[in-house]
């Protein structure tokens, strides 16, 4: 599933793409697969371990959306509550997220006029992807790849 252009990234993204047309709804299956990089190669890293029961532990994690408009979007999940998205590796967003409740996550951006949105997230599939669903209807899907700490130079 691809997202529309008009539309940011997943999760931060995962936090803004109300302006969007839902598409149709799919089940979902289990549990954690193979990690890639955000430009969606194989991780030459270990897989993380796989988490336990239905709760998938999103902290310290970083997740992929191709766009319609050809971009990479990937949202990292930082463990402080921050997250920053980028576009195609260039830092586009970034703010708070919170988890309110078992698999729903809620996105502040930090930029002044922007408003957050909730999405509540389905179980991990096994080749990595995961769908998600905002408050506004819009569900897309999200691969997960390699998280990469926020360098000291962003601090």
């Amino acid at each position: 599933m691809r997202m529309p252009a008009r539309c940011l990234p997943p999760i931060a993204a995962l936090a803004i793409c109300a302006a969007c047309t839902p598409p149709a709804e799919e089940e979902a299956a289990a549990p954690v697969g193979e990690p890639t990089t955000a430009t969606g190669e194989e991780s030459s890293a270990e897989p993380s371990p796989e988490p336990s029961g239905d709760q998938l532990a999103l902290a310290g994690t970083a997740w992929r959306v191709d766009g319609e408009d050809g971009g990479v979007y990937t949202t990292y999940l930082d463990p402080d509550g921050t997250y920053r998205d980028f576009r195609n590796g260039d830092p586009l967003q970034e703010g708070t997220w919170e988890e309110v409740s078992e698999g729903r996550l809620c996105f502040t951006p930090s930029e002044e006029g922007r408003s957050g949105e909730c999405w509540a997230n389905e179980r991990q599939e096994k080749d990595g992807t995961m769908r998600t669903t905002s408050d506004s209807g819009l569900t897309v899907e999200l691969r997960q790849v390699t998280y990469v700490a926020p360098s000291q130079d962003d601090e």
